[in-house]
């Protein structure tokens, strides 16, 4: 019971935080989907990552970091771990949450995003502390739970902005922010684990850096965008310009 609960309780406080921080509070039914819509990326990735061991034992986990090599640790780390765990995520996002009429404001991204990131940690948490002990559990709890939290925070950012560019017809930019939801929270995953695993002290002090960093970025932008009301969908009293002025205030 004390495993599991420290497997969701780093989750549950995120949540709420993100949850309290909205105006316009999206349905409990439609962040519930969310959560396990995280879950499920989660085993997707597990399949994936699985598949890629399979055809490639080399990047197994246990031989990356035997091969005392940084070429391979830097392959692993940005490719097999950072962009497949986070492509999985943002198609889960994008299917559940694009169309979704709910999907009105800015801040909503981030929401979408953060839900489904801390559903994808939940599980692969509880995972981690029932297979290995309590300090992992406890390790988790603090470093990679608010890590995935912050890596859905930039996902969210960019698809906010994709997702207001596309309603303007702007449409090489809607793609331009929809590539990098993809591609930042991606590399940042990447630094996270590369420096993680790597073992030498100087990148893990570089991690403590980047950490710190992460969620000092994260933090602000939550509060900024959670401080946007207006709908980022067209309407005969809101104009671009006024959306334009918003988007200024929280670059």
């Amino acid at each position: 019971m004390n495993l599991l609960l420290i497997s969701i309780l780093p989750s549950i406080i995120i949540m709420f935080i993100i949850y309290h921080l909205d105006k316009d509070k999206e349905p409990k039914k439609l962040l519930i989907l969310m959560f396990f819509m995280g879950m499920l990326s989660c085993l997707v990735t597990l399949n994936i990552t699985n598949l890629i061991e399979f055809f490639l034992p080399f990047f197994k986990c246990e031989s990356v970091l035997k091969s005392n090599s940084y070429v391979m640790l830097f392959a692993y780390s940005f490719l097999v771990v950072g962009l497949v765990e986070e492509f999985s995520k943002w198609l889960f996002n994008i299917s559940t949450g694009w169309n979704n009429k709910e999907f009105n404001q800015l801040y909503d991204a981030i929401v979408y995003a953060v839900f489904i990131s801390l559903g994808f940690a939940t599980l692969e948490n509880i995972v981690y502390v029932t297979t290995e002990n309590l300090w992992i559990g406890l390790i988790r709890a603090v470093v990679s739970v608010p890590g995935h939290a912050f890596f859905g925070v930039t996902m969210g950012y960019y698809i906010g902005f994709s997702k207001l560019a596309y309603y303007y017809n702007y449409e090489k930019l809607s793609k331009k922010n929809m590539y990098k939801s993809i591609l930042f929270p991606a590399l940042l995953h990447g630094v996270f684990d590369f420096c993680l695993l790597s073992g030498n002290i100087l990148f893990i002090v570089v991690f403590i850096v980047f950490l710190i960093n992460l969620y000092i970025y994260g933090i602000k932008k939550i509060r900024k965008f959670s401080k946007i009301t207006a709908s980022i969908i067209p309407g005969p009293q809101q104009s671009l310009n006024e959306n334009n002025q918003s988007s200024t205030n929280i670059t």
